[in-house]
């Protein structure tokens, strides 16, 4: 079941990548501000609204609002407790558990389940980004095993997710590090500037 037509489908798992500063963040936001009001998006249809989570662990605090404002004024609000943003300065010491981590991947899991109950959907998973979330070593596919794991459980739970990483040194890399964290994604998108 497609989420965005012939994009993003229901139980998989996405990488979106780049270089630095070519909108990565900004193009996910607003994928995810017409998800969760069912609308289209690069004229794609979502024929149902979805409730996401956006973990952020690399924007300033008022970014994520900046960001989403012209939407908000473009589309008006979402429905009610469909757009949950999650900023790293409002957690403890200004920051998320380690992804890597068994808590800090159980305190994002209660976080959906927790939405879940208020919307009656599984929501959609954001991650934004994998270097900021977690302190492993990018070249050794080892050490990303727990967190690929992790994700390729929460897709056998019905949890779509997005991950967002930076791209590798050269025009044609892929992520950066290990070339294994794409190998369980579904869907694989490449931002560049143009």
């Amino acid at each position: 079941t497609f989420i965005i037509e012939n994009l993003l489908f229901d139980k998989s798992f996405n990488f979106i990548v780049g270089p630095k500063g070519t909108g990565k963040s900004e193009f996910v936001i607003g994928m995810c501000c017409a998800i969760t009001r069912g609308l289209t998006f690069l004229g794609r249809k979502i024929p149902y609204c979805y409730p996401v989570v956006y973990i952020d662990a690399e924007m300033y605090p008022t970014d994520p609002i900046d960001r989403e404002k012209p939407y908000l004024n473009m589309w008006g609000d979402a429905p009610d407790n469909y757009f949950h943003m999650l900023n790293f300065s409002f957690q403890d010491k200004q920051q998320f558990p380690d992804l890597v981590s068994e808590h800090g991947q159980q305190l994002i899991k209660n976080y959906l389940i927790k939405v879940e109950k208020l919307t009656g959907k599984k929501p959609l998973l954001v991650l934004d980004n994998l270097r900021s979330l977690s302190n492993y070593r990018e070249n050794e596919s080892d050490d990303w095993r727990p967190i690929g794991v992790w994700l390729k459980n929460l897709r056998a739970l019905d949890v779509v997710s997005i991950v967002i990483d930076h791209h590798g040194k050269g025009d044609n890399a892929g992520p950066r590090g290990s070339s294994s964290k794409t190998d369980w994604a579904n869907v694989s998108i490449f931002i560049k500037s143009v």
